[in-house]
Parts: structure tokens; C-alpha cells; sequence
């Protein structure tokens, strides 16, 4: 959710390891330069070395990106659910969020930083449920901070009529975990082939739906499974300074598809209107 990012206008956050896919061009296509990229090895999705013969484009070969990126993308929203992890480093932070969420509304999501809670929230029955910290009670809440620092850690209610409600809504909707990596032009290519858990991807660059600090340059890749119905695996964000430093990198991966998402609403919550009178 978009509580936990930071740095960007709009949004597009278990790890076990971290792997780097080696992307291999396409025979078919015209050779671009391949970049590694950083993908969270979770939700059993995990970089697979390569065969001797290489990974295929199957179906997506002679596709354009548009066109896989559309497909992808529809795909994604046609699926009932997704579970999903995104992993941030910017500086000497690193974020965490892992999460599910449902068309029909039900939605779960803990963010951590450096391994400490940031915000958990969860949305059950058209109400929502958040917990996290004073700063984070402060100023994305709008508490003041005698009543954050007094209710730090505790389950808070939001339902709809509040304030935040609808913002909390919005983040947890399962858009909000592909947003911000679908690139887009200036500069969208098929950029190569590669392989995610034993399952072929074809990697799509671009520009991504979302703007970085002023300089700054960002290149948004997703990786989409070469079979139908050509869901995306994993994704990153990667933004650099002028002087081609990386500034920050965020990866996805996604999975669990169409599975019941059915968090317990937390018994006792305040509701955050006692809190704001």
C-alpha cells in the first residue's frame, strides 16, 4: 500500500533471497543490452537457471510489447486474487510489503522497514483495520500526537464516511500491486527472455506509470509468463541520478492466484472516529 512508499508521485510495498535473472535476447528479435535485475525469491518463485536450449517466448514470440504488456495486464485483472511481495532499497532502507488482495474486496497487508513494523491494514466486511505506529498514526491519519503515541501499535476501525477510509481502500485494491511497474513508452521494448521458477518470462522495459525526482531516470521491467493466460511473475523499478547511480530498486514477485483471501477482522479496534472528535 502506498503508506509504506516513499519517493514517488504515484504508486505502483517473506523474503528469502534475493536472485538476479540473466535475461537472454530473443533469437527472434533484434538484440538489446541485458540488465540484471534484482526479483524477490518468494511464494515459490524463485530464478531458474536456464537449460542448455535456453527458455522460449512460446506464444508471445513476435508480439510487440504493447501487446504483451495489454494481454499481461488484462490478465492480471481478470484473476479473483493475487498474492504478492514487494521488496524496496533506497538508501540504507529497506521495505517490505507482503500482501493479498481480492476483487471482491477482502485484502491483508503488513509493511515492514529494516525488519520493523511500519503499518499492517486489513479490509474485511467493507471496514477497515489498521495498526502502526505513532509517526505513521500522525501524519497519514492526521491524529494528533498525544492520541497517536497513546494508540501506537493498537488496532484502529475505519469504515466508510471517514476520512482516511477511502484511501486505505484504494491502496489495498489489487492494482495497487502492479501499478507502478507497467512501463510504458519513451523506451518500451521486449528487452528478453528468461526463466522464473522453472516458467518461461518475457521481460518488457520501459518507462514506468509514475514520475521519479526531477534527473532522476527510472526503467520499469515486468516479467510475463510465455503461457496463457500470460499472467506477469515478477517486476521491478529501478531509478537512477544522471550519473547512472541507483537510488532506489524495488522488485515484486506475485502468485496464489484466485485463493480465498479471508483475513479476521481484529477483535476490539477503536474506531478512529472516537479518535478524531
Amino acid at each position: 500500500m502506498s503508506l509504506g512508499r516513499a519517493g514517488r508521485s504515484k504508486p505502483a510495498p517473506r523474503p528469502r533471497s534475493t536472485e538476479i535473472h540473466s535475461i537472454k535476447p530473443s533469437k527472434s528479435r533484434r538484440r538489446v543490452p541485458a540488465v540484471g535485475l534484482s526479483v524477490i525469491a518468494v511464494l515459490a518463485v524463485t530464478a531458474a537457471a536456464c537449460g542448455s536450449s535456453g527458455p522460449s517466448e512460446g506464444a508471445l514470440a513476435g508480439k510487440t510489447a504493447t501487446g504483451i504488456v495489454s494481454r499481461s495486464v488484462v490478465a492480471f485483472h481478470a484473476q479473483r486474487s493475487v498474492s504478492f511481495v514487494t521488496k524496496t532499497v533506497s538508501g540504507k532502507t529497506t521495505t517490505i510489503e507482503s500482501g493479498a488482495s481480492s476483487r471482491d474486496g477482502s485484502a491483508a497487508e503488513n509493511v515492514t522497514a529494516n525488519g520493523s513494523p511500519v503499518i499492517q491494514a486489513i479490509l474485511v466486511d467493507h471496514v477497515a483495520y489498521v495498526r502502526a505506529g505513532a509517526a505513521v498514526l500522525e501524519q497519514a491519519f492526521k491524529l494528533s500526537a498525544s492520541v497517536a503515541a497513546a494508540n501506537a501499535g493498537k488496532w484502529i476501525s475505519l469504515k466508510d464516511g471517514d476520512a482516511a477510509y477511502q484511501g486505505v481502500v484504494d491502496t489495498l485494491t489489487p492494482t495497487q500491486a502492479i501499478a507502478q511497474f507497467v512501463p510504458n513508452d519513451p523506451g518500451l521494448h521486449v528487452a528478453g527472455i528468461t526463466s522464473i521458477g522453472g516458467k518461461n518470462a518475457v521481460a518488457v522495459a520501459g518507462s514506468p506509470d509514475g514520475s521519479v525526482a526531477a534527473g532522476n531516470t527510472g526503467t520499469a521491467t515486468i516479467f510475463v509468463s510465455t503461457a496463457a493466460p500470460y499472467l506477469p511473475l515478477s517486476s521491478t523499478l529501478v531509478v537512477k541520478t544522471p550519473r547512472g547511480e541507483t537510488t532506489e530498486r524495488i522488485a515484486a514477485v506475485y502468485g496464489k492466484w484466485n485463493q480465498k483471501v479471508d483475513p479476521i477482522a481484529p477483535k476490539n479496534a477503536t474506531p478512529i472516529s472516537s479518535l478524531t472528535t
